[in-house]
């Protein structure tokens, strides 16, 4: 399956998101004076998200991702209200609002996480892995082809060599041996991106969650890899 493009229907619940968070926002604060933007708090969010997964390349933060990522897009919403607040000098409930703007941040994180976790179950479910030993890890990937098109799919790291099962096209493995260098690549300045550099073969480009803690954790598995060979 390629695709070029987020599919439409993760778009649609998104608005109806948004939408519903403004009317209940306003139903609570209907005199409100404050310009309230909650996709800028989400937008502090974002940055948050993405300093923190290039910094903390951690096995229990790996897998703690999505409920660090809600409380980061919470904790955006929060700075944005201070903001907020002081820039328009709104009066009164300031706790409230702060709550409430956590909240938000916060159950548009674990919404994120739930179509998150929808897609890996699809995925999971489509692309079996055949084999008996067990990943040291896993996640949701796309694969570049040579078009610019994606293919959907997860990537495994196993002992000694990754590999992208995808439905409907060959899988792809690249061993140890095979990798010259990685790198991450990265969009507006944030990391999203891996990137395998090959002996005797084209550069392959995978796009999953965290690139920089999978560069490391493959980094490690290559050298003891290479110790024990």
């Amino acid at each position: 399956m390629k695709t070029k493009t987020k599919p439409i229907y993760t778009i649609f619940p998104i608005i109806i998101w948004l939408a519903g968070y403004y009317l209940i926002f306003f139903m609570i604060f209907p005199t409100s004076t404050a310009y309230h933007i909650s996709m800028e708090g989400v937008l502090i969010g974002v940055i948050l998200i993405a300093f923190y997964q290039q910094k903390l390349l951690i096995n229990w933060v790996y897998r703690s991702r999505y409920l660090i990522n809600a409380l980061a897009l919470g904790l955006g919403c929060i700075l944005l209200g201070l903001f907020n607040s002081f820039l328009w000098k709104a009066g009164g409930h300031l706790f409230l609002r702060l709550a409430f703007d956590f909240a938000a941040g916060f159950t548009f994180g674990l919404f994120l996480a739930l179509m998150d976790f929808r897609a890996v179950t699809k995925r999971t479910r489509v692309t079996p892995f055949s084999g008996s030993e067990i990943p040291v890890l896993t996640s949701k990937a796309s694969r570049l082809n040579f078009d610019q098109s994606y293919t959907s799919g997860r990537a495994l790291l196993l002992s000694g060599r990754v590999v992208f099962l995808s439905a409907g096209s060959s899988d792809e493995e690249v061993l140890f041996s095979e990798i010259i260098k990685m790198e991450t690549g990265r969009i507006l300045g944030f990391p999203n991106r891996l990137i395998f550099y090959l002996k005797d073969a084209e550069s392959l480009t995978i796009s999953l969650s965290m690139p920089c803690f999978w560069k490391r954790k493959i980094a490690e598995a290559m050298n003891r890899h290479h110790d024990i060979h």
